[in-house]
């Protein structure tokens, strides 16, 4: 759960670093082209039936990023509208993938009952693309009573289980809990880009903090009702390194999708495939991510007090984070492609 305030620091991101949040479009877009490197080695014909689904003009690389220019969509008017923050990406999409877009807004808004949402947080098809498990827990728990906060049916696990589900039973439009799927061309642009969110130790694991910036735990706590005034938004709200917290694990460095681009490839196929109930797949993606949030996102790090709705960093617990980051960017990215190849050759590989 993120309150609305979360997306203004998230677009702020976007203005500086002309990227949106979780990896920015190039690092949704390396993803995509190692899972394809991967998939073409390994199973053309999976591949094959990918690129037909697709059509012409559309890679899996550009796929990656639909589901951030839906945002793009207003939810009152439901019009797809070029806006400030719009990536460049977008207008690479057709008229008819972009009128997907608002059709995908539109439904799942109306159908956004069960999501529950309380009172000044973000819509429905927004959440689809995170959770907000406390870094504390260091793992990922669904169907719990009471879910941990941050834990929804509607969060990135359940995104990707219910596009996963969808392209499996091939009943259109695929309506499950919180999410109406118009078509087979929606669910895989869905899967596409929160098999890459997921990735993210900060769309996952969210840090807790107290006026003070000390951490703190909500679910051991029992805070009922829940103190929205703890909740950093992901990192969205923690400013002191640029443009912010979040924003930073965004950002990617240039050379990950030139230089670096054919090792990340080679080590991506290296790694082990996917293996067990695919169902269980994207909850044990969401455990390593909450895991690295807490290791090397925020555990090496000193919060300064509440200012407004947002928290500081000492500058001093910053010496050698940029590296340990980097590290941990090319990690996840790296295993992204690897388990988006996965997903897609279990799926179509047959």
């Amino acid at each position: 759960m993120r309150k609305i305030l979360g997306v203004v620091f998230c677009l702020a991101a976007m203005v500086r670093s002309q990227q949106v949040c979780a990896w920015g479009e190039p690092g949704h877009q390396l993803i995509g082209d190692i899972a394809w490197t991967i998939l073409n080695s390994e199973n053309k014909s999976a591949a094959a039936k990918i690129a037909t689904l697709l059509g012409n003009g559309v890679s899996l690389s550009l796929a990656t990023t639909w589901a951030d220019c839906a945002k793009s969509v207003n939810e009152e008017t439901f019009q797809y509208s070029k806006g400030e923050f719009t990536p460049a990406i977008c207008s690479s999409f057709s008229t008819a993938d972009r009128a997907l877009m608002e059709t995908y807004v539109r439904d799942n808004l109306a159908h956004s009952g069960p999501c529950n949402t309380k009172p000044g947080l973000e819509t429905c098809p927004k959440q689809y693309h995170y959770a907000d498990v406390s870094e504390d827990h260091a793992r990922y728990v669904s169907g719990q009573n009471p879910e941990w906060f941050g834990v929804d049916d509607h969060d990135v696990v359940h995104s990707i289980n219910a596009a996963m589900h969808a392209i499996q039973k091939k009943q259109w439009p695929y309506i499950d809990g919180a999410y109406v799927i118009e078509n087979e061309r929606v669910a895989l642009f869905m899967l596409a880009h929160f098999v890459g969110d997921i990735h993210q130790p900060l769309h996952v694991g969210a840090v807790y903090l107290d006026a003070q910036g000390n951490r703190l735990d909500p679910d051991t706590l029992g805070q009922n009702p829940w103190d929205a005034g703890t909740a950093t938004s992901g990192g969205n709200n923690i400013t002191g390194i640029p443009p912010e917290l979040h924003g930073s694990w965004d950002t990617i460095p240039a050379n990950f999708s030139t230089t670096l681009k054919p090792g990340m490839e080679t080590a991506a196929g290296k790694l082990a495939k996917s293996s067990g109930d695919a169902s269980s797949w994207a909850t044990r993606w969401a455990s390593d991510s909450v895991e690295l949030s807490h290791s090397t996102a925020f555990a090496p790090l000193t919060f300064t007090a509440k200012s407004g709705e947002t928290w500081g960093i000492d500058p001093a617990s910053l010496t050698g984070y940029d590296k340990e980051k980097g590290g941990a960017q090319e990690t996840q990215i790296v295993a992204a492609g690897r388990h988006l190849a996965d997903m897609l050759e279990m799926l179509y590989g047959s």
